[in-house]
């Protein structure tokens, strides 16, 4: 019963403070915008506009400025620049050089990803600050913009950094107070769980480094050591113990299986960690997926696909364009299910173009693969 009032209150946390942020910024647009038109002969709907203005600029500002307090923070502790996104633009080190692709993650804005040290011979390794580094950045910003507040002359000003101010405390609150927002945890509760057991911390390392060595040395899943896959602690490879850090590697498990296409592994795999219950739902989507291309190049039963291609995959589909197994899955779906060649040859070509600007040489060598066995099934 008390973990069922904690998760509702986790949940009710967003939009409470999305709901403060709001009221407090209307209150100080009336505030402000009456001032301004009274003073400078300013409409009142230029300055309404010009204040909405300033709230989406303060918006990507900090957003920017989070995932640089995650990169300057991580760097000073020793890590090393792995990849650095906002929105859809990321630029991602491979091999020697920073090149400049398309990738987006459901419900974030932005994602800085580093390559940690290696750990120390008690096994430990600094992932503190890297973590903090973005709620800081976000929290001192927006100090300094309300300290600027009263040496302000123009009330549009004020406004302004009042607005940037509030944005970059409600931005530092929902990252490091400990909350899972849109199916992901954010910064705030990777800290809890890492600080709470030490296999969390370890999941951190694990999870880091497999980036890397996808991203910025090109390899497969399938070619990086088994060591770096081992489960830390008492989870299960079979289950899901709710905590998000050594979940992803279950999720990379999974993923792995279907790299070295053990492909009944990896579907009995994906069902158990599907029935469990407790993945984020960006996890639980994510093996969906895959799911749903197993039983199409597979059994292909009719109640197994109309299950899994539900609305809430559809939907998820429709958020990772920029992913080519989104478009290898859907590939599979119209040709395999469908029997439409037309929709089918306009995803392919899809998948062709996510190619071309997906940031991790590793998943594309593997997903050139996969999609091999969507026309060698037929």
């Amino acid at each position: 019963m008390k973990e069922k009032v904690r998760k509702r209150l986790s949940g009710a946390v967003p939009g409470l403070l999305m709901l403060a942020l709001f009221a407090f910024l209307g209150f100080t647009v009336g505030y402000f915008v009456a001032g301004s038109s009274e003073k400078s002969g300013m409409p009142p709907v230029a300055a309404v506009c010009t204040c909405i203005m300033a709230l989406v600029v303060s918006m990507y500002l900090h957003i920017v400025l989070h995932e640089g307090g995650h990169l300057i923070l991580g760097l000073a502790g020793g890590y090393r620049f792995v990849s650095f996104r906002i929105g859809s633009f990321v630029w991602v080190r491979q091999g020697e050089t920073i090149e400049r692709k398309k990738f987006s993650i459901p419900g974030t804005a932005g994602q800085c990803l580093l390559d940690p040290p290696d750990p120390d011979e008690k096994g430990e390794f600094p992932c503190l600050l890297y973590n903090l580094g973005g709620g800081l950045a976000n929290l001192l910003s927006a100090g300094l913009a309300v300290s600027a507040v009263g040496i302000a002359e123009n009330s549009i000003v004020k406004m302004a950094l009042i607005s940037f101010g509030a944005v970059g405390f409600y931005l530092a609150v929902m990252n490091l107070a400990p909350l899972k927002i849109s199916g992901i945890a954010n910064d705030g509760y990777n800290i809890r769980s890492f600080r709470k057991d030490k296999a969390g911390a370890k999941a951190l390392f694990f999870q880091l480094r497999i980036n890397r060595l996808q991203q910025t040395d090109g390899l497969r899943l399938s070619e990086i050591p088994d060591d770096l896959f081992e489960i830390p602690g008492e989870t299960s490879v079979e289950s899901s113990t709710g905590d998000p850090l050594t979940d992803a590697l279950l999720v990379f498990q999974f993923q792995r299986l279907l790299d070295q296409r053990r492909f009944d592994e990896a579907a009995a795999f994906g069902r158990k960690l599907e029935a469990s219950g407790k993945l984020l739902p960006l996890y639980q989507n994510a093996i969906r997926v895959e799911l749903l291309y197993l039983e199409l190049i597979g059994l292909c039963r009719k109640e197994e696909v109309e299950r899994l291609y539900d609305r809430a995959l559809k939907k998820y589909l429709k958020g990772i364009r920029s992913y080519p197994c989104a478009h290898r899955v859907l590939y599979a779906y119209a040709l395999l299910w469908q029997k439409d060649e037309k929709t089918a040859a306009a995803e392919f070509a899809a998948f062709e173009k996510a190619m071309n600007t997906y940031p991790v040489p590793g998943d594309i060598r593997a997903e050139r693969e996969l999609i091999k066995e969507i026309t060698e099934g037929k």
